[in-house]
């Protein structure tokens, strides 16, 4: 298969039913909005989107805490109560997710402490025993 050289970009103004050439050059100055892809554009935007959303759950998050129990920290059951009976897998995800943690005794939900790394965040809240 042979390749031939592309032809120049050519400016046409359409005039139903019928094309004409852009004599005066007044399209070479239109540019494009946005010349990426669609599935581009799209990713974008479902990225801001779950940010945001992200953002807004976080707040509803750490306002059923604050609001839940009167100041105290609420149980996992009080946090499902405050949410209209959301699936407690899903108040389980946002609370690893927003940095808090489920104490073993009791089950309350506080704030994980920064200085609690990965391995022992899930060993937070229980008595360490004697070896």
């Amino acid at each position: 298969m042979r390749e031939f050289a592309k032809f120049p970009p050519v400016d046409l103004w359409f005039d139903y039913p019928i094309h004409t050439v852009d004599e005066t050059g007044i399209l070479k100055d239109v540019s494009e909005e946005d010349t990426r892809p669609f599935h581009e554009r799209a990713t974008e935007k479902r990225k801001e989107n779950s940010a945001k959303k992200n953002d807004e759950n976080k707040v509803k998050f750490e306002n059923a805490i604050a609001n839940s129990n009167a100041g105290d920290p609420p149980t996992v059951k009080q946090l499902i109560e405050y949410f209209d009976d959301m699936p407690e897998k899903t108040l389980r995800g946002w609370i690893k997710k927003f940095g808090y943690t489920i104490d073993k005794n009791d089950h309350t939900v506080t704030k994980c402490d920064e200085n609690i790394n990965a391995r022992d965040h899930e060993n937070h809240g229980q008595e360490k025993t004697a070896e």
